[in-house]
């Protein structure tokens, strides 16, 4: 959860708050919050979502990460939507649930859990979020064009990015590309790309 996220940025912070209401106000240099939207309703998930990316620290955040569930469970459309509309469209989604430590990975724009389909296209899903998206491939991923292909894909109009990844390597590479991206991206993941 918000903690586990946290805990990735340890080496790098001196200072960690980790909320459970979206109201606290916490100073560090990573403020995790945790919104608990998972076995919420769909509205309740939206309302949280909205609120907490709405905030004067999110749209000041340097790096800004919206952890889902690696197997997609809860309302992932629906928070990357809300999301993505109260930081407006300029923030593109990097969209990567991949999790190789625990056997999910994405190939071809869909997930798989320890070998095994577990869900269609991601495109057609980040699209039910509004998101018209781009697929990124392994060898878009693994090449060393990687930020070239993500600033040539967003200026042909995309505003997520869905992204294959089997190995922490990948996600890495695309931490790292994000990151230098002219535009600040809204990272949506799991724990292995928060990592």
């Amino acid at each position: 959860g918000a903690a586990d996220c946290a805990a990735a940025f340890l080496g790098r912070a001196r200072r960690i708050a980790v909320s459970l209401d979206s109201r606290t106000r916490a100073a560090g240099d990573v403020h995790s919050l945790d919104l608990n939207t998972r076995s919420a309703s769909e509205r309740t998930a939206r309302g949280r979502v909205r609120r907490a990316f709405r905030s004067r620290a999110a749209r000041r955040a340097r790096i800004l990460f919206k952890k889902i569930d690696s197997t997609l469970r809860g309302h992932v459309t629906a928070e990357l939507s809300s999301a993505q509309r109260a930081l407006g469209s300029s923030r593109p989604v990097i969209f990567a649930p991949a999790f190789p430590a625990q056997g999910r990975q994405v190939r071809g724009a869909k997930l798989f859990v320890r070998g095994a389909l577990a869900s269609g296209d991601l495109r057609a899903f980040a699209a039910k979020a509004g998101l018209p998206a781009t697929h990124l491939d392994l060898a878009t991923i693994r090449s060393r064009s990687l930020a070239v292909a993500l600033e040539s894909a967003l200026s042909e109009g995309a505003r997520a990015l869905v992204c294959d990844a089997e190995t922490e390597a990948d996600l890495g590479a695309l931490a790292r590309a994000g990151l230098s991206l002219a535009g600040r991206p809204l990272f949506a993941g799991s724990a292995g790309l928060a990592g």
